[in-house]
Parts: structure tokens; sequence; C-alpha cells
């Protein structure tokens, strides 16, 4: 209603503007002057002054006030203008008598890029009025010069926020601003790439568009080729489909892809002629299409090589029968081996025991003869008549034997001398057999551990004497069950060493003084002895064995410091048991003893006296100038000495002579006067009868007195009148102590 209103109000004013003057009739009547000269004059009746009773009807009229003709038409149009925008709607034309029309504003919507239609204006920068959001519906357009009027569109400044692009269905696809929905925009799919089975798929809206691809057609031009021969019930994969080319048809593109069997186990081999469909899958599967061809193989059977296991039967008594030995028999059989590496089994056998003995012992061989045709291969194995199957056949005997043995021999050279532990080894027997019935039997030579030689095991420390030797063998048999041990003698030749020398035995850790029963002489004899001359490294040994029978004390001095040799008695016959010994041998056990000394303890009784002297001057016992020479001994004209001591056996009246000297490494200073502890050390004559001592004794050490001053040389060089301080007087003289120094 308001816009009605204002409609009307706006009617007004434009036909207020576009008259010149405005006349009011007393009678109630308006008339309305034209601005220009034959102009034309409207007069418009009041409200129900119609004569024909017409209400709310404007009559044209005459200037001289008689009414015009109704059928008058007039054409008003109303004009729109983008205003810098695109798509603007046609004008709207309106043929009226009246002298006013209301045009309905067109739905078409102008568009601006960036910016966002708001409505029409009646300028090009006025305030939209028309249409947009909340705008009148239509406009007025007056009579006037030109019957029509212009609106213009109005724009305002939009930064669009756009949705996602939408497909249209028809290869085209649209997106809507999501901040005002009236702004759109349109664009055809594009991107993506079609396939024989599926459309493109367009880059913006990532929905399917146009037409499907028509790949060219392909054709195989040469079939690949298959390693021969095809053996039955092999199954060719793809990867050994060899060489084959695929071109585009009528063209020489070569079409890269790759050959496979078209059906599933397509590649298996079976007797006869085999038709195996090929296809070819080009890699573009897109652009070209597959293709197929037929490959024919012969499927060619396998050679039968050997029997890789034979049959094994161990578990059947003598006696049995050669149909009970449970050989394996048809429709049972054997695995075989191919010339292709394959294997079958079973294959059935016939076998022969034309050879079979039901009594014999031992592992007996037969053969049997391959059956292919009764077998399930026929159609995969070639029949054979040279390979044949083989059993091993080995009775059970329930009775033991004992063997006859042939003695093995003892291979290592021993001598007399040698440990038993060392030397007795199953490794040194060789040879020997174990037979029963004249045939061999397999086992063990050994020695018997357990065995005594003089007394002794084999593996007891125990020297082997010369001479002949009975040793005990005992043979073990692989097969406990079928024989029993068996127990046979090896003889050794032991040869005697040859006793070469005396090795010295040395005693070095007894003290001076000791008596000889208390030096615990052994009876060991210990010397060095040969096996073999020419191989004295690897045969010869030293020995140590308890023979000495007695020592001699004759030459032992217990209070000798000298090293001393004592012998001993040695029993010959004892060592001949093992040892070959010269006649002229010194077979005399030899102890080299060296007396370690054990000085007694010292201790000094009476103390020494320190004498001082310089040339004929002297001091008082234990006395001294400060900042002299304490030493015994000489220095220049200074002697020092130290006299009347005495050291004697600790706990004893025994003198030990000696020296005394000073503990301080001479020379040395009593460098302030006064007395001073001097440590003094008595050193004995023989160090290996006495030990070193020592003690203190008081020293005085006093200021020497001075004796006079050497007069300096006289002045004569200096002048009459000189002053003192001139005359050069030397600012040191010399002094003289009273023991000339």
């Amino acid at each position: 209603m308001k816009k009605r209103i204002l409609s009307i109000l706006l009617l007004c004013c434009m036909v207020l503007t576009m008259m010149p003057a405005t006349v009011f009739a007393a009678d109630g009547e308006v008339a309305a002057c034209a601005s220009e000269t034959g102009g034309l004059y409207e007069h418009h009746e009041a409200c129900g002054a119609d004569p024909a009773g017409a209400s709310d009807t404007m009559m044209p009229k005459t200037r001289s006030g008689a009414v015009r003709p109704a059928a008058t038409q007039y054409t008003y149009t109303l004009h729109y203008d983008a205003n810098v925008g695109s798509g603007a709607p046609p004008s709207q034309s309106v043929t009226s008598s009246e002298f006013h029309v209301w045009v309905p504003i067109s739905e078409i919507i102008p568009t601006r890029d960036g910016y966002t239609f708001m409505g029409w204006a009646n300028s090009r920068t006025g305030k939209p009025i028309y249409g947009g959001s909340g705008g009148y519906t239509s406009c007025l357009v007056v009579h006037g010069y030109d019957m029509s009027t212009t609106i213009y569109a109005i724009w305002e400044v939009h930064n669009h926020s756009w949705g996602e692009w939408t497909s249209n269905g028809n290869g085209t696809h649209t997106r809507t601003c999501t901040a005002d929905s009236s702004h759109t925009e349109t664009g055809n799919c594009s991107g993506g790439k079609a396939t024989s089975t599926e459309k493109a798929v367009c880059e913006t809206c990532h929905t399917a568009y146009g037409e499907l691809l028509q790949p060219a057609k392909t054709v195989i031009t040469t079939p690949p080729t298959l390693r021969l021969p095809a053996y039955v019930g092999n199954e060719y994969t793809d990867k050994a489909l060899m060489g084959g080319e695929a071109k585009a048809e009528g063209t020489g593109v070569v079409v890269p892809g790759t050959f496979g069997f078209k059906y599933y186990e397509g590649g298996r081999v079976h007797p006869g002629e085999n038709r195996m469909v090929i296809l070819f899958t080009p890699k573009d599967t897109e652009a070209y299409t597959t293709a197929e061809c037929i490959l024919t193989v012969v499927g060619t059977k396998r050679t039968i090589t050997r029997v890789p296991d034979d049959v094994i039967i161990t578990d059947k008594p003598i006696g049995t029968a050669f149909e009970d030995l449970g050989l394996p028999l048809s429709p049972f059989g054997v695995k075989v081996e191919t010339n292709t590496g394959a294997s079958y089994s079973p294959v059935p056998v016939t076998w022969d025991g034309s050879t079979y003995n039901p009594n014999k012992y031992g592992e007996q061989i037969i053969t049997g003869e391959l059956h292919v045709e009764k077998s399930g291969f026929t159609d995969s194995l070639e029949p054979t008549s040279t390979v044949r199957a083989t059993a091993r056949i080995t009775l059970i005997d329930d009775r033991v034997f004992t063997p006859t043995l042939e003695p093995p021999t003892y291979s290592k050279q021993l001598y007399g001398g040698d440990l038993c532990f060392l030397v007795f080894a199953d490794k040194y027997l060789s040879g020997g057999t174990a037979k029963v019935n004249g045939e061999k039997v397999s086992g063990k030579f050994t020695l018997d551990k357990e065995q005594k030689i003089y007394g002794h095991s084999l593996t007891a420390s125990t020297l082997l004497q010369a001479g002949q030797l009975r040793l005990k063998v005992i043979f073990t048999p692989d097969n406990l069950k079928r024989y029993t041990k068996a127990e046979c003698t090896v003889d050794v030749n032991v040869v005697p060493r040859t006793f070469k020398e005396t090795r010295a035995g040395h005693i070095t850790n007894e003290k001076f003084g000791t008596p000889f029963e208390e030096l615990n002489l052994s009876d060991s004899f210990s010397f060095y002895a040969v096996g073999d001359e020419k191989d004295p490294e690897g045969t010869g040994m030293d020995f140590g064995m308890n023979v000495v029978t007695s020592w001699d004390s004759s030459t032992y001095d217990p209070n000798s410091f000298e090293e001393q040799t004592i012998y001993g008695e040695v029993n010959r016959a004892e060592l001949e048991k093992y040892f070959t010994i010269s006649e002229n041998v010194d077979l005399r056990a030899v102890r080299k003893v060296q007396l370690q000394p054990d000085p007694a303890e010292t201790e000094i009784t009476q103390l020494p006296v320190f004498r001082w002297k310089n040339g004929d001057f002297t001091l008082p016992d234990n006395t001294i100038f400060t900042w002299r020479k304490l030493q015994v001994g000489t220095y220049n004209g200074e002697v020092g000495t130290l006299v009347g001591g005495v050291a004697k056996v600790k706990g004893a009246d025994t003198v030990a002579p000696g020296t005394f000297s000073f503990k301080n490494a001479p020379p040395f200073y009593l460098r302030t006067p006064g007395e001073h502890d001097v440590t003094v050390v008595f050193t004995p004559d023989d160090l290996r009868l006495h030990k070193p001592t020592e003690i203190t004794i008081k020293i005085n050490a006093i200021k020497n007195t001075i004796s006079n001053i050497d007069e300096p040389d006289p002045i004569t060089d200096k002048p009459f009148g000189t002053p003192l301080a001139e005359l050069g007087l030397p600012e040191n003289v010399c002094i003289n102590a009273v023991d000339g120094a």
C-alpha cells in the first residue's frame, strides 16, 4: 500500500514538472496546458462529473472544451541502460490512450564482473528504486516529448565467494556466489581423457562428459613362440611366450603390449595337438583393442631315466618266501625320475625273484620291470625296458658269531722310558681283519685299557722297560647283535734309550752353616738319554728316576760360601731295565750346593768419637767449625776421623769387624753453632756374616776465631790534600782464622 501511495505522489510530481501552468476551474475541472505552442490541453473531470455516469474517468477535450476522440493511442517505451555492465533487458513498449502508463520491470538481470546488481535508478548514479531487492516492480512512463523513460543499472562492488562447480549435464558447469546467489558463472567442461569404456572426467567439476573413445583395431602380425618340446602335464605361463608383434590395423604402427594365455590354465599341455588361445593386451587399452591368435603345440611324453630310491627290506627273517617280502606290487609301485627332472609315482613293477635266496644272510639285490602302461601316467610317460627298479633285501638271522681275528700291528716305535699313557693310543693300531665264515666283519680294533703291565694299567704314569711287550687288543664289531667281541694280542718291541749324561741338580735355598743332613738330598737321579741316535731331537728326553742309593758328604763344608759339588751313588741295575749304559760313563748323581748368607744382627756397643784438625790445628773431640766439611777423610788440609767405636753381634760378646762413617752423603755442613745429632753407620767388613747398623752421636759446631787481618796494599799514588773519601780505601779485607784458614 505504501508503495502505491508513493507511486501516485511521484506521478503527480512528474506531471507538474512537465506542464508550464496549472489552472483550477471554479466548477471543479482541472486543466493542463502544454508547454509548447500547439500542445494539447488536458482536461480531467472531477470524480463523478461524467454525464454518462462513468466514475473515475478522464476524458480528453479540445482547447475550446470539446471532448477529444477516445480512439487516440500513444506508445510509451521503457529503456534499460546496463551502466557499464552487460546483458541489459530489451526496451519494453506499451500502447495506451492514457497520458501515463505503468511498465513492469523486466526480470532479466544484467551482469558486471566484480559487482553486484542492486536495482534500477532514474540516473546513472542515483539510488536504485526499481527491481533488485525490495524495489518497485513497475515504472511510470508519462506523456511527453518522446513518450519514453530510461532507467539505469546500479552496481555495488562485490568480492565473489564462489561455491563448487556443478555439472549442467550438457558439457557445461556452473558455480554460484555464496554471498549473492544472483551471481553465477558458467563454463565448458574440459580436461580428462576419454577411453573406450569411460567418458572423460572434467578437471573442474569432476563429472563425466563428452563421448567414449573409439580405440583403433589391433591385429597380431607376428605370433609369439614357445620353447619346445612341450611336455605333457607342463603348463606354460605368460612369461614363456617369446617374441611376437602386434600393429594397428591398416598401418605400420607397432602397438606396445604383452602376450598372454587367454584362459585359465590355457598354457597346460595335453596329449596330442594343443590349440592355445593367445591374447594380446595393448599397453594403452584406451587407444587400441585387444587381439587374439592361436598357437599349436604337440604334447611330448617324458622319458624315464632312473628309479631314485631303492626298496629296502630289512625286517624279514631267514626263510621268508619271495612273495612274502612285501615288495610294492601293482597297483602300487615306485617313484621314477624323467629326463626333465620331474618325478612320477607310483609306477607298478614286476619283480624278478629268480636270484632271491630265502636262506642267505647278507644283502641280496633284485630288480623289477617298470609298467608305465599300468600306471596313471600313460599320457605323460614313454614306456621303458631299460630302466629297472632295485630292491635291497637283508634277511634277519638270529645267530650270533664270534669273528676270527688277524691281529693288527702297532705302528709307533716305543723306547725305554716312554710314559705309558702318552704312547699307548688306538690310533697307532693299523691293519687287522675280522672274519666269519670267510666273510669280512666290519668293526674296530682298540687296546684293552684295563690290562696290566708291570702291575700298572696302560693309562698310568708308568715308564716302559726295554724289551718285548705283548698287548691285549679288543675287536668290537659294528653289528653287536650279529657278532660278539673278540680278543687278540699285539707284540711291541720297546727299544732301550742310550744314557748320555748326568744332569746336575742345584740347591740354592739353604743358609750358610746348614748341616749336611739338613740339605734334604732326594733319591732322584736326573739325566739325559736318546732313543734314536739319528733323531736326538725327536727321541731325546730328560729323565728323573729315584735310583740314588746314597750321597757322599766328605766334600761338604757348611761354612763355605763357594759352590760345592756333592756326588751320589746310583742303582745301575735298575736303570739298565730302561736304558743302555756305557761301561766308562760317570754314573753318579750330582748336586750343586750354593749356601746363602745368613748375616747376624749387630749393635754398636761403644760410640765412635769424631776428631777434626786442619794441619797442626786441632779441635776437641766431637767438635767442628760451622760451615766446614763434616766427613771422614781428608779435604785439602782438613782431616776428619771416627775413632774408638766398637760393634758386636747382637746378644753376644763377639766383635764384628768393620768401619764407621756418616750416614749423610759426605761432605755436608753444620751451618749453625750448637750441638747437633749426627747419624753414624757401622758397615761390617763381611756383609755375608754381619748386618750393618747405625747410631747417633752429638757433635758441637762452633764459630771460628779471627787470628789477624791481612794489611791492605799501601796508598802512594794520591796527592797531598786528598780527602779521606777519595783515597780509595778497600771495602773488604782478608781476615785469618786461628786454624790458618
